[in-house]
């Protein structure tokens, strides 16, 4: 696993931002009709990229959440709350426009879609135990849901309620 620095906000910033051009690189390669995947503010509109594609003769674009985990466990994990008093959500449901989230577990190069919508319902309905970061960012204050990274690909004795949903496709990442 490669070793990650994230001591405050900036040094998480920067590795999204390299998840994000990889993203980016991956569509451009792999993607039919691909025509952009422009950076946006996620402060104003609530998620990191608009996916720009085309089908047959219609231009569609899709409003893109990016996260990069460290991985190396059989779960990943997705913010439920974005503060310690459990009151303000993470800032791509704030729009509710966000389309897709694409997990990138760092430690097998792999990247998992999911429906946005899809998640937020399961994340609005998630009982089970949350968690803090253990990553030693002092800027951390959200709570954590886990969830099995693909859910046709379950471990043995598999907890239930950790299967999220909204899962689409995983692929492997760039090389």
């Amino acid at each position: 696993m490669n070793a990650r620095n994230q001591n405050n906000f900036n040094d998480s910033m920067a590795l999204g931002d390299k998840a994000e051009q990889e993203l980016r690189g991956i569509f451009k390669k792999r993607m039919p009709g691909f025509i952009s995947a422009d950076k946006v503010d996620w402060t104003k509109f609530g998620f990191d990229l608009a996916l720009t594609y085309q089908k047959q003769d219609i231009k569609f674009t899709k409003a893109v959440e990016v996260k990069d985990l460290a991985g190396g466990y059989p779960t990943g994990v997705v913010e439920q709350w974005a503060d310690d008093a459990k009151t303000k959500r993470p800032h791509w449901w704030k729009m509710g426009g966000c389309d897709y989230i694409f997990f990138k577990d760092e430690s097998r190069n792999l990247w998992f879609m999911y429906d946005a919508n899809e998640v937020i319902n399961y994340l609005e309905n998630y009982t089970g135990r949350l968690s803090r970061a253990r990553n030693g960012n002092k800027d951390d204050s959200g709570w954590l849901a886990f969830f099995y990274w693909d859910p046709n690909n379950l471990p043995p004795n598999h907890n239930p309620q950790q299967v999220m949903d909204g899962w689409c496709m995983t692929f492997n990442g760039a090389k």
